[in-house]
């Protein structure tokens, strides 16, 4: 059932949720978890709220060994108002941050869908519930935003999101890193760097603050999909900051530069995301080719060995491996289904926290195997995370084939 307020893509009454975030003071996004919704048979008391966020609804933050509250009013598009309540549970072994009461409106249907809250004055939000995938990917890439980035709350100053600090760095230092590193695209007239090289950068500045090499492949994916984010931002804010104070000389430029920032953010996340895989990919020693040709002129996201194995019918079919990869997947999954006819079973990477139960198994009898990262399994139904494949899983189950391909040769 459509409910008042969960609205169609591009069916809002009013404004776009982008356009109210940009607008607000603050705003915060996430996807909603099969705890959340009930879909694990979990009772827990409304949404968690992680911890940076609280500022959005508290003036100071939450004291060990006390409970505190805040009502908060939450206006939701058509007119529906909801009256919730934003808690710091301090008592005992607690230690979090919940937005409750007003939510009994949702289901388990409503595992993935994006939650998002822009406050409007003190204790005042506007709420959107978007469920379809065309809404949530409009409202992530207008804002230059990842699905990894569900459960951050954002500052908003002249209309420009404020990026949350490093965690292990100082801000100062970054600067002078990328200043140096991206100079020659830093004049207004530059060329954007292109993907692959933004992507290369993310990896190098995480080694340099996070020390990747130790961690796992999907820790590894989530702090590189993070930092590209932040250096994609931090040169888009340079390299056009000057037009906000300067103004345009017409409508034509005004519109025409929107376009262009607005279609680079849509096809950063999708391309940057294939590259930080394929990043991962050749540092595990796998063979893959990215973009390969299949059957009536397809290109999977990924194939492995390679194009030529696939195109070699005496090659076994069932050492072949595909991957697709999006960064939503709740609508679009299908996609994948005829891009690779001679294995039957379709490996889909995606970056999307939480899938209702009826997707799932409608995702299990269509042969697809997810492949989520591992911290995000526990967003999703209980009874299906064991179905779920980690990067790292997916790396290894790769191998085990790479190996029967060797003894093939």
């Amino acid at each position: 059932m459509l409910l008042p307020f969960q609205n169609l893509p591009g069916r809002f009454e009013g404004e776009e949720p982008a356009s109210v975030c940009l607008k607000s003071s603050g705003f915060f996004f996430k996807f909603l978890s099969a705890n959340e919704t009930g879909a694990t048979g979990s009772h827990q008391a409304g949404f968690y709220i992680h911890r940076d966020a609280y500022w959005l609804f508290m003036p100071e933050p939450g004291k060990k060994g006390e409970n505190q509250y805040r009502d908060v009013a939450i206006h939701w598009p058509e007119g529906t108002v909801t009256d919730s309540r934003f808690r710091w549970y301090g008592k005992g072994t607690r230690s979090e941050y919940r937005l409750t009461q007003g939510f009994h409106f949702l289901g388990e249907e409503n595992t993935g869908d994006l939650l998002v809250l822009a406050r409007l004055e003190e204790s005042v939000f506007q709420g959107f519930l978007l469920s379809r995938e065309e809404s949530i990917e409009s409202f992530l890439q207008e804002l230059g935003l990842n699905p990894s980035d569900s459960g951050k709350a954002y500052g908003i100053q002249n209309g420009e999101i404020q990026l949350p600090g490093l965690q292990y760095s100082a801000e100062d230092q970054f600067e002078s890193t990328l200043q140096d590193a991206l100079r020659e695209y830093l004049e207004p007239d530059a060329p954007f760097p292109a993907a692959d090289r933004l992507a290369r950068l993310a990896r190098e500045q995480c080694e340099i603050y996070f020390r990747t090499g130790s961690l796992n492949l999907d820790e590894k994916l989530l702090r590189w999909i993070d930092m590209e984010y932040r250096i994609f931002r931090w040169l888009e804010l340079r390299k056009y900051s000057h037009y906000l104070s300067q103004g345009f000389s017409t409508m034509e430029d005004m519109i025409q530069l929107s376009l262009t920032i607005l279609n680079r953010r849509k096809s950063r996340a999708g391309y940057g995301l294939e590259l930080h895989l394929a990043a991962l990919f050749e540092s595990a020693g796998v063979t893959f080719a990215s973009q390969a040709r299949t059957e009536g002129n397809k290109k999977p996201d990924f194939l492995f060995p390679s194009q030529d194995a696939y195109s070699n019918p005496d090659f076994p079919a069932s050492r072949l491996t595909f991957l697709g990869v999006k960064t939503t997947c709740k609508d679009r999954w299908r996609q994948i289904l005829s891009e690779a006819d001679r294995i039957p079973e379709k490996h889909l990477f995606t970056l999307q926290q939480g899938i209702s139960s009826a997707q799932l198994r409608e995702m299990a009898e269509a042969d697809v195997q997810l492949v989520i990262p591992r911290p995000y399994h526990r967003l999703f139904p209980e009874s299906f995370r064991k179905q779920l494949m980690s990067l790292e899983g997916f790396v290894d189950y790769v191998r085990s084939k790479d190996s029967q391909e060797m003894l093939f040769r």
